[in-house]
């Protein structure tokens, strides 16, 4: 049971709570509701009576009529009251909660975005209606009709646009709209009034943000055109009054930034990548008494933010540290991990004797290294280690020289993906991306649309969220639906409309920088002159440990000595260590 001092006994309380923390609202007089007292004093935020995205609420959760926390007149209230209350638990339209600073929850494993509120996966989803009387006047439908139809390049900017359906061409009618309803539609309404009378400038259009209800009782007494509503009509209401759908919408539960994670471990693996600003949002996010776990290598390159906190905290001696000696990516006998402890030790690697997994290919000149390359990841490395030649990686320590990532994309992806007629393509700027490229998602986009597929291509698994480094091969470019389609590695399929293709990047090579956190079952690694910066220890040891069967370093040994030497790094100043150790003191000083 709930207890009454933590929670507040309310129905619509009990159902955000559920949602926010994945519960599955089931429980039966058999199988009764969790116990969620250790949640403490959650807060529930809601709207006001008559407001739509209420009532759309309460009518997709199938929500009782009973206590419903603090009420609040208005989502700008309801936002500002879970920024303030980091116990809070709201909703909103998702429209208006992408610009908040809080954080918006999955529900059923999906977050609400373009796709999943287009495809209806996304379980809150709910359309935006203009609601009038049926006698409309010259000015009033050709007010109508814009919004049916230029007026959806506005409504696009706010949500989901509805199907268009004429071209749009103002007789220039003359007269005065009042439009009265949702607070939630009011400033895409607004933005649709002051278009339409740049068409016609003989038409006066007043909109006030009242809630649906007002706005829907409003229209039916004859005190307005239009309402505003963010919810479907009621029976009663329908049958006075018609509607045109002009946009879609959701509803979103939202939750403060610095609402706690309910856990008692947290592991935060590949430890060395996570930068200052992110160790404080994590510290923020998680519970006093919450055990921290850091898993990661000091000896690889620090995170691409500022600071370098894994090191200071290990230096700092204030927390236990374990240091895994054996290595379980490949064998203990196997010369990778023999030669990357030497490299991390600045011992000599001896690069001409006969090895089975770390080979050295010598040659001189970038021309020569890459056609080297090129013969290693067709023909001899596919077979030898036996992976197909997408699941192998070329590996590089700069974009811009001769052999760094954007010269080597565009030369492999000739010689592994070459033009056909049979194969669609797509231009982005100096790329082209075309139908069996290997790419890389380059960005986090937590709702991004994804399913797997059975054998016989029906989805299976729906979900939402690509991440930095994910990487696949493009299925489908369909200059139709103007959509380009990738196969991930782990089964998952993504579509991304072309003004999406920003997220993606050619990945037949990539940067050592990129490769952190990845495995390969082998990779090639040239060994050309670069940014003195880049041509360093942590780099060279980087790309090493990346392989589980097989390194290939292809070019001069003189470069890999360089780098091999090659210490320096840049000095971080984050005076983590002396602030921890600082800590320690004046807790010791206390006790």
């Amino acid at each position: 049971m709930v207890k009454k001092k933590n929670i507040r006994k309310s129905a619509l309380l009990l159902i955000m709570i559920m949602l926010a923390t994945g519960i599955t609202a089931c429980g039966t007089e058999e199988e009764p509701l969790p116990d969620l007292s250790a949640m403490g004093a959650v807060t529930a935020v809601s709207r006001e009576e008559g407001s739509g995205t209420r009532a759309e609420f309460e009518n997709l959760l199938k929500l009782p009529e009973s206590d419903t926390g603090i009420v609040v007149d208005s989502t700008e209230k309801v936002l500002k009251k879970v920024e303030e209350d980091k116990n809070a638990v709201g909703y909103v339209a998702y429209s208006s909660a992408t610009d908040t600073n809080g954080k918006i929850l999955q529900i059923n494993g999906v977050l609400p975005s373009e796709k999943t509120i287009d495809n209806n996966s996304y379980p809150l989803c709910r359309d935006y209606y203009l609601a009038y009387n049926g006698e409309l006047t010259d000015v009033e439908q050709d007010f109508l009709t814009y919004v049916k139809s230029k007026g959806q390049d506005i409504v696009k900017q706010y949500c989901i646009q509805a199907d268009s359906t004429t071209t749009f061409l103002s007789d220039k009618s003359e007269g005065k709209i009042l439009i009265e309803g949702s607070t939630s539609m009011e400033p895409m309404v607004k933005a649709l009034a002051d278009d339409y009378q740049k068409q016609n400038p003989n038409a006066e259009i007043e909109v006030k943000a009242t809630d649906s209800s007002r706005g829907i009782t409003a229209v039916i007494s004859g005190e307005c055109d239009f309402a505003m509503s963010s919810r479907e009509l009621k029976d009663y209401e329908a049958e006075l009054l018609e509607t045109k759908v002009i946009g879609k919408d959701a509803i979103a539960i939202v939750i403060n930034e610095e609402n706690p994670l309910e856990a008692d471990v947290v592991i935060i693996d590949e430890m060395s990548m996570v930068d200052i600003s992110i160790m404080n949002s994590l510290l923020k996010a998680v519970s006093i008494g919450t055990k921290l776990i850091l898993v990661g290598d000091v000896d690889q390159l620090p995170s691409v933010g500022p600071g370098n906190v894994l090191k200071d905290i290990i230096e700092s001696g204030c927390f236990p540290v374990v240091k895994l000696e054996r290595i379980f990516r490949q064998a203990a006998q196997s010369e990778i991990i023999i030669n990357a402890h030497k490299i991390n030790r600045g011992e000599e690697v001896v690069l001409n004797k006969y090895s089975k997994d770390f080979l050295f290919v010598h040659r001189n000149g970038a021309d020569n290294i890459i056609n080297a390359m090129k013969t290693l990841i067709k023909d001899k490395l596919p077979d030898y280690v036996g992976a197909d030649v997408h699941d192998l990686q070329i590996l590089t320590p700069s974009r811009k020289s001769n052999v760094g990532v954007e010269r080597l994309n565009k030369i492999m992806q000739d010689f592994l993906n070459p033009a056909d007629a049979i194969k669609q393509e797509r231009q982005v700027g100096d790329v082209t991306f075309r139908e069996g490229d290997k790419v890389m998602q380059i960005k986090n986009d937590y709702q991004l649309a994804w399913e797997k597929r059975s054998r016989y291509g029906i989805p299976t698994e729906q979900g939402t969220g690509a991440f930095n480094g994910d990487t696949g091969v493009i299925e489908r470019i369909s200059t139709f639906d103007e959509n380009v389609t990738v196969k991930f590695e782990d089964g998952r399929f993504v579509t991304y409309e072309f003004s999406q293709l920003d997220e993606l990047e050619l990945a037949y090579a990539i940067t050592v920088h990129k490769s952190q956190g990845s495995e390969y079952p082998a990779v090639i690694i040239p060994m050309s002159q670069g940014p003195r910066m880049l041509m360093n220890r942590n780099i060279l040891y980087t790309a090493v440990t990346r392989a589980r069967k097989c390194v290939c370093l292809v070019g001069e040994e003189e470069i890999f000595r360089l780098m091999a030497d090659n210490v320096s790094e840049s000095k971080r100043y984050s005076s983590l260590t002396d602030r921890i150790e600082e800590i320690r003191h004046i807790e010791d000083f206390g006790q």
